[in-house]
């Protein structure tokens, strides 16, 4: 036998549809980087990438409620402002930043490791 309150609770679930996170989260930058950099205080190596590291260092951008991830790198949060033709997302942590130009679609990615750094620079597909 239902109970008034199992009955409420029924009609809220009902009428009410459960929240999803994934519901509010949506795709801000997608980036398929050409060319990667490695640097510490001793080298600089250029690399082209091939299509499969093209899709492995893939650039993921996602915001969630007026905030945004680096989706690629862990989820960490960033910052965004523009300027001008710029977009910049960065990290409040100090892991990098991300530069998007939209002008002609293009961007470059800086994560810090350490006191070494990568860099990546790309076409952004969205």
């Amino acid at each position: 036998m239902k109970t008034p309150l199992t009955f409420l609770l029924s009609l809220t679930f009902l009428f009410f549809p459960i929240y999803s996170y994934s519901q509010d989260k949506q795709l801000e930058v997608l980036g398929t980087p050409f060319v990667k950099v490695e640097s510490n205080s001793d080298t600089t190596t250029r690399y082209e990438l091939t299509k499969k590291q093209n899709k492995e260092y893939q650039l993921i951008i996602t915001e969630v409620g007026g905030s945004y991830f680096w989706t690629s790198r862990g989820g960490k949060e960033l910052l965004k402002s523009n300027s001008g033709i710029y977009s910049n997302y960065v990290s409040p942590l100090g892991a990098g930043y991300i530069k998007v130009s939209t002008m002609d679609n293009t961007y470059i990615e800086h994560i810090h490791q350490g006191l070494n750094t990568l860099t990546y620079w790309g076409i952004i597909q969205k």
